[in-house]
């Protein structure tokens, strides 16, 4: 599938976003949920509100660029595990910031919930390809 030309998604490679989008907010909302819950008392509702804001705040931004960088695209060297690992690393920093900013200052907490929940949904990535 080829990816976004231009800033325009074609229909097919918006579809295959929105599936990895839906499943990537069921797999990763049920763990920033009880993060949230058990270490600052939020209510549900703004547990998950929380939740799908960060995803939709990086979920995109990793498809928007990850056409770009894949291998073999662009003469890109650098193989799909290693691609992997840094775009999820990326995604831990940013969504365990955001997080933490959240949260006001619970920085180790915050990250430990990204990393868990990215952990979970790039697992289940790998495992539906």
């Amino acid at each position: 599938m080829s990816g976004p030309e231009l800033g325009v998604w074609p229909p097919e490679f918006f579809a295959a976003w929105l599936s990895a989008f839906v499943v990537t907010c069921l797999v990763e909302t049920p763990y920033y949920v009880g993060f949230a819950l058990g270490f600052r008392r939020l209510t549900w509702p703004r547990a998950i509100v929380a939740s799908l804001a960060l995803q939709m705040m990086t979920h995109p931004v990793l498809w928007l660029v990850w056409p770009f960088v894949e291998p073999d695209a662009y003469g890109n060297p650098v193989s799909y595990a290693v691609l992997v690992v840094i775009a999820e690393t990326l995604v831990v920093l940013a969504e365990g910031t955001l997080l933490a900013l959240m949260w006001r200052g619970a920085w180790g907490r915050a990250y430990l919930a990204a990393l868990i929940a990215n952990a979970a949904s790039t697992l289940v990535g790998i495992l539906a390809h």
